[in-house]
C-alpha cells in the first residue's frame, strides 16, 4: 500500500505508512541492527485498553499527522491497529522515553487527544523474536500504561552491556546506577582473573577499568580487551595519581580515554558520548542527525 502523501508545503516531513510498508520497515531495521550491530526503538501510541477508537483508521491518521513535523526525517510513522506507530533509529531506551513524552505532549495538543498512551520497547544488535516480538512487546507495555503515561518493555529494553572492572565494589555499584541512568547496563567485575575471562566475551560493548587495580595489572586487562575485539572502546579510571608513560602506553592500543574517580556526571556524560559513536552501526557516524530532545 502506498503511503499517505504530505501536505503541500510539507515535504520536509516524514510520510505516514500503512501497516504493512511500517512493518516492512521495522524488519528492515531489525536486519541491519542484526547485520551491522546498533540500536533503535519502536513507539506505540494508544489507549491502554487497546481498544479502536470510534473514529477507527481516520482518527489514528489524524494523530500520525499531528506527529509528522515534530520527528526526525529518518524516523517512521505508521498506522497499525489500534495504534499508531513511531520507528526511532539510533535511539536507545533512556532517549525514547524523553521523545515519547514529548510526542504525547504534542499529540495532546495538535489532535486533542487526552488519553494517549505510549509502549515502546528499544532494540541493540541481535532482537530476540525479530520485529514481531519487538511490536508485541511494546504493545504489552502499552497494556500496562495508563492514560498519559510512557511504559517501556521489560523484555526489550535495548542496553548495550558495559563491563565495569574495579576492586571498589561499592564505587562501581554506583557507576552502574549511573549508567543505567542513561540507557546502558552495567556489570561489575572485581578481580583479575574473572576480568581476563570476561573481556574476552564479544557482548561488552565498552569497558571501564580502573588502571591502578589492587593486585592485578590494569595494563594487561586492557591488552586483553582491545586483543578480544579490536575498536571496542576503553575508559581508564584513577583516583590517584597515574605514570604518564604508562597513560601513553595505554592511548596508543586503541579507542582509550580517561578520567578521574570519582566519576562526575559531567565526565561520565562524555565518555558516554564518545562510548555511542563507537557502537557499532552508528548512523551518527556518517553525518545523520542525532536525536535531541
Amino acid at each position: 500500500m502506498a503511503p499517505s502523501n504530505p501536505p503541500a508545503g510539507s515535504t520536509d516531513q516524514v510520510q505516514v505508512l500503512e501497516k504493512r510498508a511500517f512493518l516492512a520497515r521495522l524488519e528492515s531495521e531489525v536486519a541491519r541492527v542484526r547485520r551491522k550491530g546498533g540500536v533503535f526503538s519502536l513507539l506505540l501510541f494508544g489507549r491502554s485498553s487497546l481498544r479502536q477508537w470510534e473514529g477507527g483508521k481516520a482518527h489514528l491518521e489524524g494523530i500520525a499527522a499531528a506527529l509528522r513535523g515534530h520527528v526526525r526525517l529518518h524516523d517512521v510513522l505508521g498506522v497499525l491497529e489500534s495504534t499508531v506507530g513511531v520507528l526511532l533509529p539510533e535511539t536507545m531506551s533512556a532517549e525514547a522515553r524523553c521523545v515519547a513524552a514529548r510526542l504525547l505532549q504534542r499529540a495532546e495538543v495538535l489532535a486533542g487527544e487526552p488519553q494517549l498512551s505510549v509502549g515502546f520497547a528499544s532494540a541493540f544488535g541481535e532482537v530476540e523474536g525479530g520485529a514481531g516480538a519487538l511490536v508485541d512487546s511494546a504493545r504489552a507495555a502499552l497494556a500496562e500504561a495508563g492514560p498519559r503515561q510512557v511504559v517501556g518493555s521489560r523484555s526489550h529494553h535495548g542496553r548495550p552491556a558495559v563491563l565495569l572492572v574495579d576492586n571498589d565494589l561499592a564505587g562501581i555499584a554506583r557507576l552502574a546506577e549511573m549508567l543505567s541512568e542513561r540507557g546502558w547496563e552495567g556489570y561489575p567485575c572485581a578481580t583479575e582473573e574473572e576480568a581476563l575471562r570476561r573481556v574476552a566475551e564479544r557482548r561488552y560493548s565498552a569497558v571501564f577499568l580502573d588502571l591502578a587495580l589492587s593486585h592485578a595489572n590494569g595494563m594487561e586487562i586492557l591488552r586483553a580487551a582491545l586483543t578480544s575485539l579490536p575498536g571496542r572502546p576503553v575508559v581508564l579510571m584513577s583516583g590517584g595519581l597515574i605514570d604518564p608513560v604508562a597513560l601513553l602506553a595505554a592511548l596508543e592500543l586503541g579507542p582509550v580515554l580517561f578520567v578521574r574517580k570519582p566519576i562526575s556526571s559531567t565526565d561520565l556524560d562524555s565518555a558516554v558520548t564518545v562510548l555511542r559513536h563507537c557502537l557499532p552501526g552508528d548512523l551518527s557516524a556518517n553525518g545523520r542527525e542525532r536525536r535531541t530532545s
